[in-house]
C-alpha cells in the first residue's frame, strides 16, 4: 500500500466534493475557520483468513510474497458555523457521499488500490460550542484494498550427506 498516494486520493475526493478546506484530524495547530472537513483513517484490518503466500524463483533466490485483502474506514467530519446561508455540515458530507458513485471518482480511487465497500450514513451531530451553534456531521466510508509484503531468501546451493 502506498500510503501517501492513498491519503492524497482521499483528501482530493473530500476536497473536490465539498469545496471547503479539508485537513487530517488530530494535527497540531489551530483549526481552520468553518466551514471545513476533517479526515481520519482507521485500519487497515485483515479480511478473511490468513494471507496467501506465494513463492517464486528469481535466479538463485526465492521470492516469498504474502498478499491479502484489507479494509479501512475513512472517518469524515464536517464543521459549519450554524446556519449562515452556506451549506450545512450534513449537505457537505452528502455531496461527498454521492461523489463516490461517480465513475471518474471510482477510477481515481482504483488507481491507488481502493474500492468503495460501503458509503456509510451521514449523521447529524450538531452541537452548541461555547455559546454558538456549530453544525457538525459525520460520515464513515469503508474501503477495500490489498496489501502485500515480500522477502527474498537464498536458495540451497548444495547438500552434503553426513552419514554414520
Amino acid at each position: 500500500m502506498d500510503w501517501p498516494k492513498i491519503e492524497d486520493a482521499l483528501h482530493a475526493w473530500l476536497k473536490g466534493a465539498t469545496s471547503v478546506t479539508c485537513i487530517w484530524a488530530e494535527q497540531s495547530g489551530p483549526q481552520p475557520k468553518p466551514p471545513y472537513c476533517t479526515l481520519r483513517i482507521e485500519g487497515p484490518r485483515r479480511l478473511g483468513g490468513a494471507d496467501e503466500l506465494r513463492q517464486e524463483a528469481d535466479g538463485h533466490d526465492v521470492r516469498q510474497l504474502a498478499v491479502g485483502q484489507r479494509e479501512l474506514t475513512v472517518q469524515c467530519q464536517a464543521f459549519t458555523a450554524g446556519t449562515n446561508g452556506q451549506a450545512t455540515a450534513r449537505e457537505l458530507l452528502t455531496k461527498a457521499q454521492a461523489r463516490l458513485s461517480l465513475p471518474a471518482m471510482q477510477e481515481q480511487l482504483a488507481d491507488v488500490g481502493l474500492a468503495v465497500i460501503d458509503e456509510g450514513n451521514v449523521q447529524n451531530v450538531s452541537t452548541v460550542l461555547e455559546t454558538k451553534w456549530q453544525g457538525r456531521a459525520a460520515l464513515d466510508v469503508r474501503f477495500g484494498c490489498a496489501d502485500s509484503a515480500e522477502e527474498r531468501v537464498g536458495s540451497i546451493e548444495s547438500v552434503e550427506f553426513v552419514g554414520p
